[in-house]
């Protein structure tokens, strides 16, 4: 998910620490930048993936440690771009979390969003492959929670017109 920061000075606060983070870890950023959710986070290619930032006493958690915990957790036969480093520093109140990973040139399947606009054509090794990666994954214990319950029972209702547990809406 993307979204610019509500603010010019959230963006020049963030575009200052992705600088200083690309410096710390020795990183040449190129091309656009890319946003997450409310700025939180900013990336750009170089191998910069991203930094990231909360108030100093929120800093921690998934988002927080999500990438150094994949690299540590999933094993090295799932096909991903490798964590190389990672720094983190505080600064007028703010904590950030500058993460440099691999820079994979191999091309997108899906521009413009997360979502499929168009069906893929993809051979058979492809699919064969993703579904060992996935099986692979899926043995990674975990405590993380990917989807709230909160949110399956207020998004259902909101963007399928179905409450969760029920089914389609009758006619």
């Amino acid at each position: 998910m993307s979204s610019p920061p509500p603010d010019d000075a959230t963006r020049a606060r963030m575009r200052e620490a992705h600088a200083a983070g690309a410096s710390a870890l020795a990183a040449e950023p190129t091309g656009p930048a890319a946003w997450g959710w409310e700025g939180r986070t900013h990336g750009r290619r170089s191998p910069v993936a991203r930094v990231l930032s909360m108030p100093e006493d929120k800093a921690g958690g998934n988002l927080w440690e999500g990438t150094v915990t994949a690299a540590a957790q999933i094993p090295a036969s799932v096909p991903r771009p490798r964590l190389v480093g990672f720094g983190d520093w505080t600064k007028d109140g703010h904590a950030y979390r500058a993460e440099l990973t691999e820079y994979v040139t191999l091309p997108v399947l899906q521009t413009g969003g997360p979502v499929l606009d168009r069906p893929l054509t993809l051979p058979g090794e492809w699919w064969a492959a993703l579904r060992r990666t996935v099986d692979t994954i899926a043995t990674v214990t975990t405590c993380r929670q990917s989807v709230r319950q909160q949110w399956i029972d207020r998004g259902f209702p909101r963007f399928n017109s179905i409450r969760h547990g029920t089914g389609p809406p009758q006619p």
